[in-house]
C-alpha cells in the first residue's frame, strides 16, 4: 500500500455564476463518454468532434468524417475561432506521450483556452479497481482509467515547455463515480449498485424525460458544468428524484473539479473544494481494490 503526496490548492469558485456566461464558448474532442455528458446543454456556444470508441491519437490523426455527424472536424473548429475551453477526453491510449501530444497539438492552437480534461471511466464492473490501479496500463497496453494516469498525463503536459501556461481543469467524473461506489459499499446514498447509474456496461445512463429513468448523465453533465464555472442545472433532466438530485449534487460537491493553475505546479492536482487561500500537502492513502458488491 503505498502513499501519494497531493497539493491542494486554494478553493476556486468553479461553480460560481458567471455575467458572461452566454458568451462562454467552448470545444469539445473525445468519444462517446463525452457526448455522455449531453454538450448542447451547457450555457454558451458549443462546437464538438466525436469519434466513435477512439483515442485521442486516432482522432488526432483521423481528423476526417468523425462518427457523429453533427460534429465539426478539429481542424475546421479550432481554426474557427478561439474559444474559452479547450476540453479533451483521453481514453485508452496506447502510451502517455501519444495523449500528450495530441492535447498539446491542438492547445497550442487553443493558446488562450483554458484545458479541461474529461476523464474517462470505467464499466460498472471495473471502474473502481480501475481507478485505484496503481499500473498507468492494463495487460492489453492501452491506458487505464485511473487517477494516477490523469496526475501523470498533467505532468507530462506542463513539462512541454511549447504548451500554453493556463489552467488545468480534471473533471474528476471517474473519482465521482469511485465516491458512489464507496458509498454503497458503507449504505450511504440511495443506490444499491454501481450499475444503477449507467445506461450499459460503460455508458451513462439518461434521466428522464428519457425511458430509462436514471441519472448518470446528470451526474457527468453536471461534473462538466463544475469544471467550466457553470451552476448546476437539471435542464434537460427534468422529473429527476429529487432525492438521487440531492445526492449527486453533494457527490459533485465533496469531489470537486481538481486544478492544475501554474506550469510550475505540474505534479501539484488540487481539489476545488479545498480550504480557501491554503496550500496543503497531505498524505491520501490508497484504497486496496475489492470486489464489486452484489445488484439488491
Amino acid at each position: 500500500m503505498r502513499m501519494l503526496a497531493v497539493l491542494l490548492l486554494a478553493a476556486v469558485p468553479l461553480g460560481a455564476a458567471r455575467a458572461d456566461l452566454a458568451a462562454n464558448s467552448q470545444v469539445f474532442i473525445g468519444n462517446s463518454l463525452t457526448w455522455d455528458t449531453v454538450i448542447n446543454r451547457f450555457d454558451g456556444e458549443q462546437t464538438w468532434h466525436i469519434e466513435c470508441g477512439q483515442s485521442l491519437d486516432y482522432i488526432y490523426q483521423h481528423p476526417d468524417a468523425p462518427c457523429e455527424t453533427s460534429s465539426t472536424p478539429w481542424p475546421t473548429a479550432l481554426a474557427s475561432q478561439q474559444f474559452d475551453y479547450l476540453v479533451v477526453q483521453p481514453y485508452r491510449a496506447t502510451s502517455l506521450a501519444a495523449d500528450a501530444a495530441a492535447i498539446s497539438a491542438w492547445w497550442q492552437l487553443q493558446p488562450t483556452a483554458t484545458l479541461v480534461i474529461h476523464d474517462a471511466w470505467g464499466g460498472h464492473a471495473t471502474a473502481h479497481d480501475e481507478f485505484h490501479d496503481a499500473d498507468l496500463f492494463n495487460d492489453d497496453g492501452l491506458a487505464v482509467h485511473s487517477v494516477d494516469y490523469a496526475r501523470a498525463l498533467i505532468a507530462e503536459l506542463r513539462a512541454n515547455a511549447a504548451n500554453p501556461a493556463g489552467d488545468i481543469r480534471l473533471t474528476q467524473t471517474s473519482a465521482m463515480i469511485d465516491a458512489i461506489y464507496h458509498d454503497i459499499e458503507a449504505g450511504v446514498g440511495p443506490y444499491d449498485d454501481p450499475a444503477d447509474i449507467y445506461r450499459d456496461d460503460l455508458h451513462m445512463a439518461a434521466g428522464p424525460p428519457l425511458a430509462d429513468n436514471k441519472e448518470g448523465r446528470y451526474l457527468v453533465h453536471n461534473a462538466m458544468r463544475q469544471a467550466l464555472g457553470q451552476p448546476l442545472s437539471v435542464a434537460g433532466f427534468e422529473g429527476i428524484d429529487p432525492a438521487k438530485q440531492a445526492y449527486l449534487d453533494g457527490v459533485i460537491a465533496r469531489v470537486g473539479t481538481s486544478v492544475s493553475a501554474v506550469p510550475e505546479s505540474a505534479a501539484a492536482i488540487g481539489l476545488a473544494g479545498g480550504a480557501g487561500g491554503l496550500v496543503l500537502l497531505l498524505a491520501q492513502r490508497r484504497r486496496p481494490p475489492r470486489g464489486r458488491p452484489a445488484s439488491t
